[in-house]
């Protein structure tokens, strides 16, 4: 069922991208911007991974809103994060810095290997998502920019499964629920069209 949503949600991404990159007024304040996000998270986990993020939304003033969504890769354990984006800029020269937050949820995407067991009864759980933190926007162009942003992020994820026959053993006493919380450090490179 995720992965249903997941090709509804990334198709009206697609779509507004698409349908968004017709010219508007120039004088008027209210415009698209889209914005696509490279990231390296680090935390508890033992290496650096990654994320690749995509923003597209409305702006107006020194204020944006809009939806965004990726494949985030932390802890051996990837998912798929879906948020709603908020972004505050200080400034109306080319050098901006501004404050973001971002809050959703996270769809649980493991690859084979990547789970607890090969069970039929197995589950993964889905959980919240948030990303708050400071960054920096150079515009080069009326519609384009570069930036670079960090901030901390949590994601949540899980995995259920119940033991059916003899796995495992009646002798030992396996949890049937594990839980994630990933607390982490995100440096994101940003490019805004």
């Amino acid at each position: 069922m995720p992965k249903f949503y997941l090709v509804i949600i990334l198709s009206f991404c697609v779509y507004i991208s698409a349908t968004a990159q017709q010219k508007m007024n120039k004088n008027s304040k209210l415009h698209y911007v889209g914005n696509f996000q490279i990231g390296l998270a680090n935390g508890s986990a033992e290496k650096n991974e990654w994320a690749l993020h995509v923003v597209n939304g409305m702006a107006y003033k020194n204020w944006f809103v809009g939806l965004g969504g990726g494949i985030d890769q932390y802890a051996n354990k990837r998912s798929l994060p879906f948020y709603m984006a908020l972004q505050k800029e200080f400034l109306h020269t080319k050098h901006r810095p501004f404050l973001y937050s971002n809050i959703g949820y996270n769809i649980s995407w493991l690859k084979q290997g990547q789970k607890l067991v090969s069970l039929s009864s197995y589950k993964e759980l889905n959980g919240w998502y948030y990303d708050i933190g400071v960054g920096y926007k150079y515009i080069f162009f009326s519609n384009t920019a570069l930036g670079i942003s960090a901030g901390y992020s949590l994601k949540q994820q899980g995995e259920q499964y119940t033991a059916n026959g003899s796995f495992p053993p009646p002798s030992q006493n396996f949890p049937e629920k594990y839980e994630y919380t990933f607390r982490r450090m995100l440096i994101k490179f940003n490019y805004w069209f």
